[in-house]
């Protein structure tokens, strides 16, 4: 669980590799943020997730009145194969990890 308290902004950033996608499920305080992934804002809303390619510049910016608080996980990139495990200490190897997505964003 992330918190953000209102008036901090995240500033723009990306992720080190194309394999894995972000989730961010908004549980409280989230009036008043705004979200970006490459050129795309976004708010968060009730019930409902986002999820966006980690390679993609992303920040996000707290206006509102209450600390904001996200449920957030890691998932694997759906459009890179297979993960394949190669032993307990290193990480994830995938077939395909050099692939290309066109999608920031992902719906759930």
């Amino acid at each position: 669980i992330f918190r953000l308290n209102p008036g901090a902004h995240v500033l723009p950033h990306v992720g080190v590799s194309n394999r894995r996608l972000v989730l961010q499920f908004p549980l409280a305080g989230f009036d008043g943020v705004r979200f970006r992934v490459a050129d795309e804002w976004r708010a968060y809303s009730v019930g409902t997730a986002m999820v966006f390619d980690d390679s993609y510049e992303h920040e996000v910016v707290h206006q509102g009145d209450l600390a904001r608080f996200v449920l957030y996980a890691v998932l694997h990139h759906p459009d890179l194969g297979t993960p394949r495990i190669t032993s307990t200490t290193d990480e994830c190897e995938v077939e395909g990890a050099c692939a290309e997505s066109s999608n920031s964003f992902y719906s759930m």
